[in-house]
């Protein structure tokens, strides 16, 4: 399914620019990567060994990524799983884990419960 959408793209654009609306072709690669982008409707969500699945995302705008942040050492390690807006960053680990002098990383991905 996405490379039929991938060729689908490239011949909208090869289309637009043959005919001259180089204006647009800027608009029509961005509908197309709104409409078709990877995102996930379901993450899994909850901490250390406790999580489920829960839905993310129920339209099609595509905003929602998966990811999975653990924190090592210090006063509480942790693993804390969530959606999260693909705008924006791992928000509520660090600081917790900064607080109890921990070490923490944060994974992000796009596929549905890619964050086991």
């Amino acid at each position: 399914m996405r490379g039929f959408l991938t060729i689908t793209l490239l011949v909208l654009v090869l289309l637009v620019s043959v005919t001259g609306m180089f204006k647009n072709w800027i608009k029509v690669y961005l509908l197309f990567k709104t409409l078709f982008s990877e995102s996930a409707k379901r993450c899994y969500s909850g901490s250390k060994d406790r999580y489920e699945s829960r839905q993310c995302d129920t339209g099609t705008a595509g905003n929602f990524v998966c990811q999975k942040f653990t924190c090592e050492g210090g006063k509480s390690p942790f693993v804390l799983r969530t959606c999260a807006n693909k705008n924006t960053g791992c928000l509520a680990g660090p600081a917790i884990c900064k607080f109890s002098k921990g070490t923490g990383s944060c994974s992000r991905c796009e596929g549905d419960n890619c964050n086991s």
